[in-house]
């Protein structure tokens, strides 16, 4: 067996989702440093979970919403943790005792309770979708402020049981673009600002 042939075996053996095109180059994460966002145009739904793993110093790491209806800010970092909302009225504090230098994985389930490295928060204002979701920003306040420092190694989001969007960072061979792959809707996103910092 030839190591082409091998390789082909290999790759179809994979999930379908965590196949990147040959075109991109994988990467273990990309960096924003406070000017670079994502923008995609997927809109929540109910029923929606979410996971991202990070690391980083301050930001919004995702938004689907302006003043009341955020899906989830990760902002106001310091030694207590992180705010977040998930479409309900009110900010959650999550004291999370949060290093900047620690990679977390947050999962939110349906009902907007957050997980973080096997801790999870809940709190009386936590609610389910409510229908006032706008187009996803990743890395940004969706209006424009609260700009996200950190690195992000996945994102994903899952409705049902079935992937809806799953980003892989990686940089696009043909000119070096940094930025994610959406291997579910075969998109390459890159920032709308600053590129992204590749990974090593």
């Amino acid at each position: 067996m030839g190591l082409m042939t091998l390789r082909h075996r290999m790759v179809d053996a994979m999930p379908y989702y965590l196949r990147l095109p040959s075109t991109y180059e994988k990467l273990p994460y990309v960096t924003a440093n406070g000017n670079q966002a994502i923008r995609t145009s997927y809109v929540p739904v109910q029923n929606d979970e979410f996971h991202a793993r990070f690391k980083g110093a301050s930001g919004t790491l995702l938004s689907a919403g302006a003043g009341t209806y955020q899906l989830v800010i990760i902002g106001g970092f310091s030694g207590e943790g992180w705010y977040y909302r998930y479409f309900a009225s009110s900010t959650v504090s999550a004291n999370a005792e949060y290093t900047a230098s620690t990679w977390y994985d947050l999962d939110i389930d349906t009902t907007g309770k957050m997980t973080t490295n096997g801790k999870t928060f809940t709190s009386a204002y936590q609610s389910a979708l409510d229908g006032n979701a706008t187009d996803m920003w990743i890395c940004e306040r969706r209006n424009a402020t609260q700009q996200y420092s950190g690195s992000i190694a996945e994102f994903w989001i899952k409705n049902n049981g079935k992937f809806k969007m799953y980003l892989i960072p990686c940089k696009r061979k043909s000119d070096n673009k940094v930025g994610m792959y959406d291997t579910i809707n075969k998109t390459f996103y890159t920032s709308s600002r600053n590129d992204f910092v590749a990974g090593t």
